[in-house]
């Protein structure tokens, strides 16, 4: 069913503007609660964000602050083992220099003793040779002084007899040349005897020195004092680095979205009425 036209050339039916309207508004309706339901999500997750942004920084925070702890207390315990090692280092190290002071003590009373023993030989030695050459220049003068007194009795024995001439010369010259004989085999003997005591203090001597340089003082071994170990410093907690959510949704975004809505709408009822008005008239 038709109706006139209006204006004088153009057809109207109520039915299909009507259904046109219909159309149009039942989209301006959607697409606006569309908009406006899209609206209301970005503002939910933007409080979502907000949200999570604050709970993240508490928990970085926390975080922070319990790594700091765990690495400080880890610290702690590795400062205090290498405490403990440093002390067992450093009583062992006094006990190798306890040691070493007994080793000392003990060379030091054998090199005394060597050196005391080398001594007491060597001035026995020496005491022993100056006593055999005394002896044998003892022995050497008693026997001149001997041999002197036998010639003053012959000689008084050749002057009691009464006995001149050539044989009391004779006998006076061959005492004379006895005693001078002896004399000179007792200074060259006497000369052996110093180079044989030369000879021989000289070997006492050197005995001596070898004896007294056989042991020698015990050189104490150094030993270094192990590095205590330095206390940990406290772990640093670095800042959070600034974090950023956004701005929230715009309203006007949302008021636009809805005046599109509505003008997709107007713009779909219209097209809907061309459309339709084809057929109808």
């Amino acid at each position: 069913m038709s109706q006139a036209p209006v204006g004088g050339g153009m057809s109207f039916d109520p039915w299909t503007l009507g259904a046109s309207v219909a159309i149009g508004g039942i989209q301006s309706i959607l697409g606006a609660a569309g908009a406006q339901a899209q609206q209301a999500q970005a503002e939910q997750n933007y409080k979502d964000a907000l949200k999570y942004q604050r709970v993240s920084d508490r928990f970085a925070k926390w975080s922070a602050k319990i790594n700091a702890r765990v690495s400080n207390t880890a610290a702690k315990y590795k400062y205090f083992t290498d405490l403990v090692a440093y002390n067992q280092d450093k009583a062992y190290v006094g006990q190798l220099r306890n040691y070493e002071v007994v080793k000392a003590i003990n060379q030091a009373k054998v090199v005394r003793e060597t050196r005391t023993s080398a001594m007491t030989d060597y001035v026995l030695q020496a005491q022993a040779l100056s006593e055999t050459i005394r002896e044998q220049a003892a022995a050497d003068a008693v026997s001149y002084y001997q041999f002197m007194q036998q010639g003053v009795r012959a000689r008084s024995a050749v002057m009691a007899n009464e006995t001149e001439g050539v044989s009391a010369d004779r006998i006076y010259r061959d005492y004379d040349r006895q005693l001078g004989d002896m004399h000179a085999l007792q200074q060259i003997n006497q000369k052996f005897r110093d180079r044989q005591y030369s000879r021989e203090q000289a070997g006492q001597i050197a005995q001596y020195i070898s004896r007294y340089n056989s042991q020698q003082f015990y050189t104490q071994q150094p030993y270094q004092d192990p590095i205590k170990p330095f206390a940990p410093l406290p772990t640093l907690v670095m800042p959070q680095p600034p974090s950023m959510t956004g701005a929230g949704p715009s309203q006007a975004a949302a008021n636009l979205n809805t005046a599109s809505a509505i003008l997709g709408g107007l713009n779909s009822a219209v097209g809907t009425y061309s459309m339709l008005s084809k057929y109808t008239g």
